[in-house]
């Protein structure tokens, strides 16, 4: 594992992984502190840096900040190597390799035009081809051009009704069904959001446009394969694949708890959450240590909950509560488990007495 008692204690100890973003041999997990006041205050958001190469001692470093709430963090390309968190509130935090960084950037704008008294919320962050993508409500989806800098990226993509209305009831209660919850594409000029209510949209390379589902279901994760298909999940944990406007539910789960994030890695779809991590094999869901391919190692399965695939595509990172470990298609590496590293640690102190 790639911590020791003294380095998990100092910089890990007290702290639930959130996510996690793998770029360039550098790692970064987002820890929220474990507070027994729930939201109210809002916890400590603590942002740690691990250099794979480096000796425990200098492995790791951190950055930790008040206020933010629902973060989530992706790793920038190799051409711009850094990691950008944003959490619901459009707060903007950025760790450039090459330099230092110790405040928050300027949030991310306000403004939508026509839409006076809602304010954009941001679900997720993404990386697309060599771009970072911040998307949530009301059907927003903004580009990272650069520090401090974020374009409007759906001004092509015509907003719903009601978010115009003369009731302020019905604009909020639009903008709640107007949340865009994944982000995904073949290349910039080739992607899919998806979002409430059966939302999908297709990016071409020159605008946004809806286009239509078979369901109103509430889609919560998406993902362009290698394969050539769209492969999109809802919240009852359906799997649907298709293209363009044409679409087919080929696998029906009964899961208690919808996927957190799905990816496309060692020729297949990758599917998470908080129970576990699953694989589509032969047109069905399986439980990734029950795949009759490659199947995973359990101790892997009760660390995941998260997952984000390197920019070069080489490896994949699964993330969550317990711990965290990565794959790079032939073998998995245990990075941590909190359980192993605090009972070792309490078991020690135990034994000294």
């Amino acid at each position: 594992m790639i911590f020791d008692k003294e380095t998990w204690k100092k910089f890990a100890s007290g702290f639930s992984v959130y996510d996690g973003a793998f770029g360039n041999n550098r790692m970064c997990f987002l820890l929220v502190e474990e507070s027994e006041t729930g939201r109210d205050p809002l916890p400590s958001t603590r942002f740690l840096f691990v250099r794979l190469e480096r000796p425990v001692n200098t492995r790791f470093y951190f950055l930790q900040f008040d206020g933010l709430g629902y973060s989530t963090v992706a790793s920038g390309s190799t051409d711009f190597p850094e990691f950008v968190a944003v959490d619901s509130r459009r707060r903007v935090f950025a760790y450039n390799y090459n330099y230092a960084v110790e405040e928050l950037e300027a949030d991310i704008s306000e403004k939508i035009s026509g839409v006076s008294d809602i304010s954009p919320s941001i679900n997720k962050v993404v990386r697309v081809g060599q771009s970072i993508f911040a998307i949530g409500a009301p059907d927003r989806v903004y580009k990272r051009l650069g520090a401090n800098k974020w374009e409007d990226h759906v001004t092509s993509l015509k907003l719903k009704e009601g978010l115009f209305s003369d009731s302020k009831k019905t604009r909020l209660n639009t903008a709640m069904h107007s949340r865009i919850r994944d982000l995904s594409g073949f290349s910039e000029q080739d992607m899919y959001a998806v979002g409430l209510d059966g939302s999908v949209c297709h990016y071409n390379g020159k605008k946004w446009k809806r286009i239509a589902f078979p369901s109103k279901a509430d889609l919560l994760t998406v993902v362009c394969a290698d394969d050539g298909q769209v492969y999109i999940t809802d919240k009852f944990c359906s799997v649907w694949q298709g293209r363009n406007n044409v679409w087919q539910k080929i696998c029906k789960q009964k899961e208690s708890l919808a996927y957190f994030d799905s990816a496309w890695f060692d020729g297949r779809v990758w599917f998470a959450n908080d129970y576990g991590m699953w694989v589509l094999e032969e047109n069905a869901v399986v439980p990734a240590d029950k795949a009759k391919t490659k199947p995973v190692p359990a101790k892997m399965m009760i660390v995941c909950g998260r997952i984000d695939v390197s920019p070069d595509k080489e490896k994949m990172l699964i993330c969550g509560q317990y711990g965290a470990a990565l794959y790079d298609g032939k073998k998995w590496e245990l990075l941590f488990n909190r359980h192993l590293l605090e009972n070792y640690a309490k078991t020690k102190t135990k034994n000294k007495r």
